[in-house]
């Protein structure tokens, strides 16, 4: 008696569909991890408040640089390092460095987290809003990228 299995190579094709979902080249997982993360990096300018003027930087009794009103909420995105432009890894937070304008360059993000500066009439009203923002924002990102698999997986995999 011979046993006939029917089916086996569209099995086998859904499968090898399947194992490919969430790959590093996955152009449309990137596409989802960077819709999440921008919402994220929007929730998290919304929280940051903007000090009223101008901060001058003192070295030595001198003022070394001015930054301009809300440069730091103007520097935090949603980014990719640039090791990881072919994968869909995602970063919120401040860019620093010279591959921002000096509008967007948001160095000082340590500084202001820790609450290490001086501000003129009172406490430093941003300290601790990223990790704050990381604690609560983590569950919302997670579940909307899982309720975005969810899409994704069901029009690729009909049938």
């Amino acid at each position: 008696m011979e046993l006939q299995l029917v089916g086996l190579q569209e099995l086998q094709r859904k499968m090898l569909k399947a194992s490919t979902f969430c790959a590093k080249t996955d152009a449309k997982i990137k596409n989802i991890h960077r819709r999440v993360a921008r919402a994220s990096a929007r929730r998290l300018k919304r929280k940051i408040t903007t000090y009223n003027k101008a901060i001058d930087v003192y070295y030595k009794g001198k003022v070394r640089l001015t930054i301009e009103k809300g440069t730091y909420k103007r520097s935090i995105a949603a980014w990719q390092p640039k090791q990881h432009k072919d994968s869909h890894v995602f970063y919120i937070g401040s860019r620093t460095g010279f591959k921002v304008n000096d509008r967007k360059d948001g160095w000082m993000q340590f500084i202001v987290e820790q609450g290490k500066q001086f501000i003129e009439g009172g406490p430093n009203r941003n300290k601790g809003t990223l990790m704050n923002h990381v604690k609560t924002d983590g569950p919302k990102v997670i579940s909307q990228t899982i309720a975005l698999y969810k899409q994704e997986f069901n029009k690729r995999f009909k049938g």
